[in-house]
């Protein structure tokens, strides 16, 4: 057996076992439905031959008062006649049973495979989604599970139902000479080559296209997302998007029609070696009829045998084709789900994904003794040769409130990634009460920060839910909901919501009474949801960049309240928010280049005065 062969041989294994596993009973139903189902054609073509052979003896009978003394002929006939009416209500009851249970058995599946996908998405570290090619074999496996998922179950379950029937009419043939099923099998096997082939071509076309389809999914997506629609409209660039979206689409259809032409034309002709294969079959069938070694019946039942088989042989293997094809989608799948870790660039070191750490890790504090420091922190994004972030060193105390300023592109929500560990440094160390931040288990080291990202998501989902999130085990906490939401300033979004907080915020899903939110009520839900948890270190990163003055103010007075006796750290380009801080570290090229208080930075005539000089301009 070829490499190749060996590897789809697993592949179906594991797939029919993906199967199994997500739906067992179903499955066992399902095959046992389907081999009885696989029976009727054969018993319908022995009753025809049967019924023929009785017909026939009928019609040559010399006279009626000869026919009369025959009654036992037209009993069998009646049997016969009785078998095939139960044979055909048998069939549909079993047929109707199998739909049924292949129908729950695919939902079973695709549920399995979705919340496998899942699961994998949540161990794999934040480097992973930042890495282009990453996110290509996602998306390979998100589709192809998708549409394997859909076909998988069906096809299989379809060819174990034609292998059954297929090999009930080759015991027929095999009745007829033992030469004849092997024929029947030698001049259609070609067509088997063929499926596999083809198949394997039309999933290269999907993979290598994978980058493209993402871009036309994308694509498509824009066009009917409300986010996009302003700037669309306003720019008028329909008719562009709409033109790059054909572009890509043509580019992997017409490789795909290629595929497909060659294919008809390649089938075509060896189907001509199948027919030469049958027209033999027939005239063996003919001259022993003419010849009376055969009766009609047998006849009827040979020609049907061979006929039958040959068109279960070339469906089962174009069906074996598809199943093929898909199983090469679903090694995508595969591929993804077996992926360690920590075989990803960039992920974390000695971690087997969250909430999996090393034998050994510590507990994070419950309450902070010291504080939070870095000692030389250099970082670099996997695959890139140049620090985001060199050399930092900085103690951020207990009690305390700290700013981070600088320039786009300084490494200021670089370094929060690596405060909350998305990341480890490449060099250096932070410490956490004077420990690595390494040593401690990595869900409850996460569960001492609170924090607002630049990017903060916004959840379609039901406004207590988008704070709740906060703290996963408060979410059905409506007392604790709505003190973050007061503590944040978006209590007030409540009263215009028709629903108030189980409302959705998602009104292009159609959801009934859903509601959409403006830019800074979306920034307020945001820091509601920081609020939600008990944090020990309190991080926002332009917290105020969609408030209005007032509810900056406002956002100030809680803060001032909230982060007592604990550690916050602020990043902000606005200067009015960074100026509260009791230290201000200024970043430029990822390297702290001041820091001190505000008055002091001020005073000494650096960034941080240039920066502030040309924001107070703006005032003046």
């Amino acid at each position: 057996m070829s490499k190749n062969a060996f590897e789809t041989l697993v592949l179906l294994v594991r797939g029919f076992f993906l199967v199994f596993r997500s739906s067992p009973l179903m499955t066992i139903v399902v095959i046992m439905a389907g081999f009885l189902c696989a029976l009727e054609p054969v018993a319908h073509l022995w009753i025809m031959k049967l019924l023929i052979d009785r017909l026939t003896k009928v019609a040559t009978t010399g006279s009626i008062f000869e026919l009369l003394f025959k009654a036992s002929e037209f009993v069998s006939i009646g049997i016969l006649m009785g078998a095939q009416f139960g044979l055909w209500i048998g069939s549909r009851l079993l047929n109707a049973i199998e739909n049924y249970c292949s129908t729950k058995a695919r939902y079973n599946f695709e549920l399995h495979v979705q919340t496998e996908i899942m699961r994998k998405c949540s161990d794999l570290d934040l480097a992973f989604f930042e890495n282009s090619a990453n996110l290509d074999s996602l998306d390979k496996a998100l589709r192809g599970s998708m549409m394997s998922a859909w076909n998988l179950v069906y096809i299989l379950f379809s060819m174990i139902n034609s292998a059954f029937t297929m090999v009930g009419y080759l015991a027929v043939l095999f009745m007829l000479h033992w030469l004849a099923p092997i024929i029947v099998i030698i001049t259609s096997a070609p067509q088997m080559v063929s499926s596999a082939h083809f198949s394997r071509k039309h999933w290269k076309v999907f993979n290598d296209n994978s980058a493209e389809s993402r871009l036309r999914g994308y694509l498509a997506w824009i066009m009917g997302d409300k986010n996009y629609a302003k700037e669309i409209k306003l720019f008028n660039l329909s008719d562009y998007i709409i033109e790059r979206y054909r572009h890509f689409s043509k580019k992997i259809v017409e490789q795909e029609l290629k595929t497909e032409r060659l294919s008809h034309v390649v089938n075509f002709f060896l189907g001509g070696i199948s027919s030469v294969g049958m027209i033999g079959i027939w005239t063996y069938v003919v001259a022993k009829t003419c010849l009376r070694l055969i009766s009609v019946g047998d006849a009827y039942l040979y020609l049907g045998a061979a006929e039958s088989s040959r068109s279960y042989l070339l469906n089962f293997f174009w069906t074996g084709g598809r199943l093929y094809e898909q199983i090469l989608f679903l090694s995508d799948l595969f591929l993804l789900l077996d992926r360690k870790p920590d075989t990803v660039e960039g992920a974390l070191a000695g971690m087997a994904g969250p909430g999996s750490p090393r034998s050994g890790s510590l507990l994070a504090p419950i309450k902070l003794q010291r504080g939070i420091e870095l000692r030389n922190v250099s970082f670099r994004y996997p695959g890139s040769e140049s620090n985001v972030l060199s050399d930092l060193s900085v103690v951020i105390p207990v009690g305390s409130t700290i700013a981070i300023v600088g320039k786009n592109g300084a490494g200021k929500s670089t370094l929060v990634k690596l405060l909350v560990r998305l990341y480890d440094a490449v060099e250096g160390e932070i410490l956490i009460d004077g420990r690595n931040i390494k040593e401690y288990d990595l869900t409850s080291l996460r569960k001492m920060y609170s924090v607002v990202f630049q990017d903060f998501v916004t959840y379609y989902l039901t406004l207590r839910e988008n704070i709740g999130f906060g703290d996963i085990e408060k979410v059905h906490d409506s007392a604790q909901v709505m003190w973050a939401a007061e503590k944040a300033g978006a209590a007030h979004i409540v009263d215009k919501l028709p629903l108030g907080y189980e409302t959705y915020l998602a009104r292009q899903y159609g959801v009934n009474e859903a509601a959409d939110l403006s830019g800074g009520e979306w920034q307020k839900v945001a820091l509601a949801r920081s609020f939600m948890r008990e944090a020990l270190v309190v991080i926002l990163d332009e917290p105020t960049a969609s408030l209005d003055a007032f509810a900056e103010s406002e956002l100030f007075e809680s803060l001032e309240e909230l982060t007592r006796d604990k550690l916050s750290v602020i990043i902000s380009h606005r200067f009015s928010t960074v100026k509260v801080a009791k230290l201000i570290i200024v970043l430029d090229e990822g390297k702290i280049v001041e820091s001190g208080s505000h008055q002091e930075l001020v005073e000494k005539g650096g960034l941080y005065a240039e920066m502030y000089a040309q924001q107070a301009d703006r005032y003046k």
